[in-house]
């Protein structure tokens, strides 16, 4: 099965910001969402609580617990202002949040650090996949997360955070932080796994059965790389910035983590690097197998026309019009002249068998 790379499947939308100043707050994604769901989690070593906003309501701060907001849709631009203007967030950061084809990036602000990612997920039917923009602010005690479909992509964090599993709820902002990307980069290696048995399947059916459709799934399955690639090799600057940087929002302590999570990043280019090159190789395995197969042809209509060459000799010899050809006068010419036909032509076939050109 052939992994595709989808965008969306609601309203497509489109907004051009050429000629706007900066700190122009524009949505510019694909994904209309007339109802963003904004999930607020509150936690501490002892509580939690969840909850989804309605209507204009915002839970405020909270010194002893860690909020997070959890916004996803951002057709809705008057929300993200609301919230950048209540948790102080840098116009600059609100305007790369809305306008979705940002480069994965780090930013350092004086009252937070923003952060930009490229998540990729696999469709519900696990032949497709969805990549979209994932953008952080992270606070002391707050973070915002946004994304521009409303599909819940960090639902395993959130009920990690409800069972209190593992140190995620002992820990700040910045620890949330790791696991929330921790988990995107789970499901860049769940697509790399998944392109790799797509990789697997193609070499087979080069090899067993070839097939000229197996062309275009290399194709396909090279644009998808790329697809993957773009969005996971400016990650590793991210994730080395997130892994080694001094600021009052990221605690030392917790940079054991977000090394391991380096690592994880470079494990995962270095795959993309791999499948790369196995897809080149079988570019060149099905160019190979192309032209064996033409040889093959051509060796096959060679051997038959060698071996209809005398029998063609023959009924030319004979087929000529002159009056003295004393074998057409003989008893059973006909058949004879059969029998040597087929006795050249079984000659020239155990000849051929002999030389292993059959």
């Amino acid at each position: 099965m052939t992994l595709q790379i989808k965008m969306s499947k609601k309203h497509k939308h489109k907004f051009n910001k050429a000629g706007l100043p900066p700190e122009t707050a524009v949505y510019t994604g694909q994904t209309e969402v007339k109802q963003p769901i904004v999930t607020v989690v509150q936690y501490n070593d002892s509580v939690f609580s969840e909850k989804i906003l309605r209507g204009d309501s915002l839970t405020p701060f909270s010194a002893d617990k860690v909020t997070w907001y959890d916004v996803r849709g951002l057709s809705q631009v008057a929300l993200i202002e609301r919230l950048g203007q209540t948790f102080h967030v840098h116009p600059l950061a609100i305007e790369d949040i809305l306008n979705t084809s940002q480069r994965p990036k780090w930013e350092d602000y004086e009252n937070g650090i923003f952060i930009i990612v490229r998540a990729l997920r696999l469709h519900h039917n696990e032949e497709d996949f969805i990549t979209e923009q994932v953008s952080f602010y992270l606070e002391k005690q707050t973070l915002l997360s946004f994304q521009e479909d409303t599909d819940d992509l960090f639902f395993a964090v959130r009920e990690r955070l409800e069972r209190g599993q593992g140190k995620i709820r002992s820990r700040g902002t910045d620890f949330l932080a790791y696991a929330l990307i921790d988990s995107i980069v789970d499901d860049y290696i769940h697509i790399l796994d998944h392109l790799e048995d797509e990789i697997e399947s193609i070499e087979v059916a080069i090899l067993t059965n070839f097939s000229p459709s197996v062309r275009s799934r290399i194709y396909t399955l090279r644009r998808q790389l790329t697809e993957v690639r773009r969005a996971v090799l400016p990650f590793r600057d991210v994730v080395s910035r997130f892994s080694r940087e001094e600021s009052e929002f990221v605690y030392p302590a917790n940079h054991v983590y977000t090394r391991d999570l380096y690592d994880h990043v470079i494990r995962a280019i270095e795959t993309i690097e791999n499948q790369r090159d196995m897809l080149n190789n079988l570019d060149s395995l099905y160019n190979s197998e192309q032209n064996n197969q033409t040889n093959h042809i051509f060796k096959v209509l060679t051997i038959i026309s060698v071996i209809f060459i005398p029998p063609t000799f023959i009924a030319g010899i004979y087929g000529t019009n002159f009056d003295i050809l004393p074998e057409l006068h003989y008893k059973n010419a006909y058949f004879w002249m059969w029998a040597v036909i087929i006795l050249i032509a079984i000659g020239q076939l155990v000849y051929f068998r002999w030389k292993k050109w059959l």
